[in-house]
């Protein structure tokens, strides 16, 4: 479990929330009952609860009723990070997701959003095998997945839970096998001659259990609904890692705006805006940013609606974004006509608007 913090350029200002990981240990061992009693210490400060939910795949309606009833019980706004049903198997689900979202919010309920705008998520290999294989951290797992039986354990524990298939697995980073980045668990598995899940497993051995993976788990129709939906916030759930970053590390906001917004349509470019800017630093507390406005910290972005866009792909996602003219943090230029001015921005003095 993680305390979020706000932080300024000019001073910390506090924790602002309590975060868990509920499909993570050590955040897993954690029950509805003791987030509850957390939650309304957190209350007391104004606080309020995000957590990537307990399960994105077959039990995906009970992780997010979880989630809502620790809102209901504490009292605590409730921020349900990166919502989405993993696999194909799931995708039925999202229809009853939003439904619960909408239910609680008419009860009094103060829920949030907020989802990346892509089909493919990124993480650990890990994250797909059973949560008890990973008590005791790396060189427990490592142990147990040299053990043949055990393995054999997490293996069938691990083929039942998938919720998308093999070749939907994309190797990002394998740092003792760079020539595997880019390929699939099911591509290897054949060159090997081996089950896929056997596969895996053998990967995570062979590279200490540091395998990055891109998964293609989710529906287009599914992203619609999740950023259309009035509470939902574009965020990047991305980070730069060795090998082959996922896309939405360096593209998610020109790609949301210039494939969603403008050629799909999905909202105007007003709400997309919002959706990047105003919506998110209204739901963390940011005072001061998220619009432009008088005694507002001076952060701007100018770009063109027609062209703004993405090459970044998942062979090649660190290509820059396309209609960007210029970028301003804290009132300092960080980007002018397309060039970065090498500005440390992020700890300039305040300007205003």
């Amino acid at each position: 479990m993680d305390v979020i913090w706000s932080q300024s350029p000019e001073q910390v200002v506090g924790s602002i929330g309590l975060s868990t990981g509920l499909n993570e240990v050590p955040s897993s061992y954690g029950d509805l009952d003791e987030l509850v009693k957390l939650c309304r210490v957190v209350r007391r400060y104004d606080g309020f609860y995000t957590s990537h939910l307990r399960d994105y795949k077959f039990h995906i309606i009970e992780a997010v009723e979880e989630a809502l009833e620790i809102g209901r019980r504490a009292g605590v706004p409730v921020q349900l990070s990166h919502l989405q049903t993993v696999g194909r198997r799931n995708w039925d689900k999202m229809d009853a997701v939003l439904t619960l979202v909408d239910r609680a919010l008419e009860e009094g309920v103060d829920v949030g959003i907020d989802a990346y705008p892509y089909v493919a998520g990124s993480a650990n290999l890990t994250q797909l095998l059973p949560v008890w294989a990973l008590e005791g951290g790396t060189e427990a797992l490592l142990g147990r997945l040299a053990d043949a039986h055990t393995s054999r354990q997490i293996a069938a524990e691990t083929e039942q839970n998938m919720g998308n298939d093999w070749k939907d697995i994309l190797l990002c980073t394998v740092p003792a096998q760079d020539d595997l980045i880019g390929r699939t668990v099911q591509d290897i598995a054949e060159s090997r001659a081996s089950a896929c899940v056997d596969t895996a497993l053998d990967l995570l051995l062979e590279n200490s259990a540091r395998v990055q993976i891109i998964s293609f788990n989710q529906s287009e129709e599914n992203l619609r609904k999740v950023l259309s939906h009035p509470r939902t916030a574009v965020i990047t759930d991305g980070l730069v890692v060795g090998g082959k970053s996922h896309p939405r590390t360096f593209g998610t906001y020109p790609k949301f705006l210039g494939e969603y917004v403008r050629e799909k349509g999905w909202m105007s470019l007003e709400e997309g805006v919002c959706k990047a800017t105003g919506l998110p630093a209204q739901r963390f507390g940011l005072s001061g940013r998220g619009v432009v406005a008088p005694g507002y910290w001076a952060d701007l972005v100018v770009f063109s609606p027609e062209q703004i866009g993405t090459k970044a792909t998942y062979e090649h996602p660190e290509l820059a974004p396309e209609g960007i003219e210029h970028v301003m943090v804290n009132g300092q230029w960080a980007l002018r006509q397309g060039i970065s001015t090498e500005a440390l921005a992020g700890t300039a003095l305040r300007h205003h608007v």
